[in-house]
């Protein structure tokens, strides 16, 4: 029998738990480009990045949701920017 699945303190965005990245982060200063950052795995990844310093660009298709993202991210004060972008057509 598998033991209870426990999530890694840097993903415990979903349930509330505060992250732990120690006294000094590697990502202050920088910035993090997440496409399909407005929800699910990719909102996550940004939410850990934002957590570790780094200001967040999402790019992603719907603007409600990047929104909304945006201002979760804006919320750990850390600069954002939701961006409007289909990467799945070519330019």
């Amino acid at each position: 029998m598998r033991p209870p699945h426990k999530p890694h303190p840097q993903f415990a965005i979903s349930t509330g738990l505060p992250l732990h990245f120690g006294t000094s982060s590697r990502l202050t200063g920088k910035v993090a480009i997440v496409t399909g950052g407005n929800g699910g795995l990719g909102k996550g990844i940004a939410l850990a990045l934002a957590g570790a310093g780094a200001h967040i660009v999402i790019a992603a298709r719907n603007p409600a949701k990047t929104a909304l993202a945006v201002q979760e991210v804006q919320a750990l004060g850390i600069r954002a920017l939701g961006v409007q972008v289909d990467v799945s057509q070519e330019a």
